[in-house]
């Protein structure tokens, strides 16, 4: 008996279509952000591009309708991150594009759930709302500090004292957060964030300003204070993008059930958290060596307000 021929996939122009949602996670240390940029290739946008050419999922990206939920910058990670996009169709329905994706993207890339949707579903707008968390050594930091200066972000504000100067696109600073609070995991402290969208470095820049309020170098009220403050934006640190994830994106009438069972997913992310293990020992073998030595961060100058 001869070998079944493989069918011939017909151009995209001619193949049936379907219109999907993704969640999908990724570990962004190692990248230059979720998007594609024109000076890089490093990003994750890239790699999930170029493994849904190589399987021919998709004709080229201008025209697969896809949109993405949550642009994360450099070094910044996602749980819950969500993007969708009109993909190949199987002739017999079963495509298992989840597996077919993820057999193509490197381990800290995963997609997560995959699923059909409308096609006025829209990853980007259709979103009720985002969370982020940000992860951070608890330390010396008053938590109860920070949780009273956060309360001043609730609501609707002008955040241009809290995001990158954006002046090319003359976009609104205005955004809603809709709930933020601070959280106590024994050693590590969490800030959880909800809010429709956010601007450019916003949620570091809130950060910031949150560890001098949680180390005594501002009182919870200068929150306050730069929300309402219209001159010139006050110097401060911006926090770390490594604590910074987007956990979830939320959608009205759309769920992405998850498979904990997918042994692929596992195996990639083990092999990280292996890595990852043996690293920390490696670090911490060296911290010890200057474990003693602490930073005063009481003798920093206070925000001016201009």
């Amino acid at each position: 008996m001869e070998p079944k021929k493989k069918q011939k996939l017909l151009p995209w122009d001619e193949c049936e279509k379907v219109f999907m949602a993704f969640k999908f996670a990724y570990i962004g240390f190692n990248y230059d952000g979720v998007a594609s940029q024109i000076n890089t290739t490093n990003t994750v946008e890239q790699h999930i591009f170029e493994g849904l050419i190589r399987t021919f999922m998709i004709g080229d990206r201008k025209s697969c309708g896809y949109s993405l939920c949550g642009r994360t910058d450099k070094g910044v990670s996602a749980l819950g991150n969500v993007f969708s996009i009109t993909l190949r169709n199987s002739p017999t329905g079963n495509y298992n594009y989840m597996k077919i994706l993820n057999n193509q993207l490197p381990d800290d890339i995963r997609i997560v759930s995959a699923v059909k949707v409308p096609h006025h579903f829209d990853a980007r707008f259709s979103c009720l709302y985002r969370e982020y968390r940000y992860f951070f050594m608890k330390k010396d930091l008053n938590l109860q500090k920070m949780q009273e200066a956060s309360r001043y972000f609730i609501g609707i504000h002008d955040f241009k004292n809290f995001c990158k100067d954006d002046t090319e696109k003359n976009r609104t600073t205005e955004r809603r957060i809709l709930a933020i609070s601070v959280v106590c995991n024994g050693e590590v402290g969490e800030v959880h964030i909800k809010g429709y969208s956010f601007l450019w470095h916003q949620v570091r820049c809130m950060m910031g300003v949150l560890f001098r309020v949680g180390e005594g170098s501002e009182e919870p009220e200068i929150i306050k204070e730069m929300l309402l403050h219209n001159g010139q934006k006050p110097q401060y640190e911006l926090a770390s993008e490594i604590g910074l994830i987007l956990y979830d994106c939320v959608f009205e009438s759309t769920q992405f059930p998850i498979d904990y069972n997918d042994s692929g997913n596992s195996k990639s992310l083990g092999r990280i958290y292996e890595d990852l293990i043996v690293r920390l020992q490696i670090v911490n073998c060296v911290y010890k060596l200057f474990v003693n030595i602490q930073p005063d961060v009481r003798q920093r100058k206070k925000i001016k307000l201009k």
